[in-house]
């Protein structure tokens, strides 16, 4: 057959599985080639949406400029408006985007990247939705964890440290200033008011 054929969502999604298994193996980190970088930032970038959240879970692996392509790339889904067609998606990889920042947290981008997320400003220098921004937030913060489950602990101690950072991360005034803005969950705040109260 002539011209090019299609990959079926099945054998790409099996792919995709078998370049994890090769990240996540012990070999992979001092093996991993310019070749295999692009892959996975091809997959969270490009890939289709019910796989996407997938490249984040070993960006760990990344240099800073490929998690930065990464992030950026959720970050425009998480922003569409609703009814866009990359609002479901934006939404699935938001918890994603957010563990990105978290655990690259030392790296000089990250602070601006994590104001991004309460007031997402567009390429152009201007905000999104308006002069304030646009928080991608919606209300929501670190769910807590299920009642029961054999994760349920783990994920609750994760749950505390992302809540910490949010809530420490950014400077007085930045968070003052987001905090006026109404963008930020009361969770979160309500957590910097504890530790700046003690314990």
């Amino acid at each position: 057959m002539n011209g090019r054929r299609e990959v079926p969502k099945p054998a790409l999604e099996c792919a995709l599985l078998d370049l994890r298994r090769w990240l996540k193996s012990g070999a992979a980190k001092n093996d991993l080639e310019p070749r295999d970088v692009e892959a996975l930032v091809k997959l969270g970038t490009k890939g289709p949406a019910a796989v996407r959240g997938s490249a984040f879970i070993d960006q760990s692996l990344l240099p800073s400029v490929a998690a930065r392509r990464l992030y950026d790339a959720a970050l425009a889904d998480a922003a569409s408006p609703a009814g866009d067609p990359r609002d479901d998606a934006g939404r699935r990889l938001f918890r994603p985007m957010v563990e990105l920042l978290f655990e690259r947290r030392n790296e000089a981008w990250v602070n601006e990247a994590l104001r991004d997320t309460f007031v997402h400003r567009c390429r152009d220098g201007g905000a999104q939705g308006g002069a304030g921004g646009s928080s991608l937030w919606r209300g929501e913060y670190p769910p807590d964890p299920p009642a029961q489950g054999p994760m349920a602990k783990q994920i609750a101690t994760r749950n505390r440290e992302l809540l910490e950072w949010l809530a420490t991360e950014l400077t007085d005034d930045e968070f003052a200033s987001l905090a006026r803005s109404g963008v930020v969950p009361a969770r979160i705040a309500d957590e910097r008011a504890r530790r700046r109260g003690g314990r």
